[in-house]
Formats: C-alpha cells, sequence, structure tokens
C-alpha cells in the first residue's frame, strides 16, 4: 500500500518585521514601521504607521526564500488628519524578475481590514505602497500576508 499523502502547510500570518529592506518615507518617531506587525489595531500612535512628511509610505520586504502567497491585507486608518486613501502591492520571487501587481491603488479609505487574493503567487520580494493625503500625510494600522513555504 502507499503511505498516506502529506498535505502541504496550511497558509498562515508570515513575520515581517525582520523582513523590511527598506521604508521610502520618513517616519514619525513614535510611529516606525514596526507598528504594522504587532497586532494593535487601536486608533492610536501606539498602533499606528504614519509620516506626516509625506503623501505615500513604500516598504519593501525580503521574505529570505520564496513563498506562496495566498493574501494580503492591509488595515486603514481615516480617524485623524494623515489617512490611508489607496493601497498597492506588488510581487516578485527574484530580484531580476519583474514586479506583479497583485492590488494596484485599491480604495483603503475607511478603518478596517483591506483584502486582497495574491493567487497563490510564488515570491520572495514584497512591496507596499499606501498612500494619504497629500496635504495631510499618510497613516495606516496594520499590514499583513497570507503564504507558506
Amino acid at each position: 500500500s502507499r503511505p498516506p499523502r502529506k498535505s502541504p502547510p496550511a497558509f498562515a500570518v508570515l513575520p515581517l518585521g525582520e523582513a523590511v529592506q527598506s521604508v521610502s518615507a520618513e517616519l514619525r518617531e513614535r510611529q516606525p514601521i514596526d507598528h504594522a506587525f504587532d497586532d494593535c489595531l487601536a486608533p492610536r500612535s501606539a498602533c499606528t504607521v504614519a509620516s506626516d512628511h509625506a503623501s505615500s509610505i513604500t516598504v519593501k520586504f525580503d521574505l529570505g526564500a520564496t513563498h506562496e502567497l495566498a493574501a494580503a491585507r492591509l488595515f486603514g486608518d481615516t480617524r485623524h488628519d494623515w489617512v490611508s486613501r489607496t493601497w498597492s502591492v506588488r510581487l516578485r520571487a527574484s530580484e531580476d524578475d519583474p514586479w506583479i501587481s497583485v492590488v494596484d491603488g485599491a480604495d483603503a479609505s475607511f478603518d478596517g481590514w483591506h483584502f486582497t487574493q495574491a493567487g497563490n503567487a510564488r515570491a520572495r520580494f514584497v512591496e507596499l505602497t499606501v498612500t494619504g493625503d497629500p496635504g495631510y500625510g499618510v497613516e495606516f494600522r496594520e499590514f499583513q500576508l497570507l503564504g507558506r513555504k
């Protein structure tokens, strides 16, 4: 008889804190990029990522190895002057590959989770861009990738 077939591992939220390669905007000292991965959704500085010097924040991640990505989600913020208006996520498997957009300029203008399927794309590199209000700045609360190796 055949041995039982092994199921692939389940999709899970990937740890992103150590995967940050770069952040395009100068963030407020009390609202660093680490707040995007702390599971805190409260509408206060201790839980948000924010810049009052830029109208968008782009974060580049290196996951260290190629992962199968099922989805991405962003928790937007519209409670203050600095807000999230749109979000985009691009993926690529290697530095030589072209970027593939899984969400491009989608609405992020309400307090809550914004979700997109990633189509089980294989990626090592991920780029998140959140745009806010050009007159005030940009802010969001959380970003997650659901994937598996």
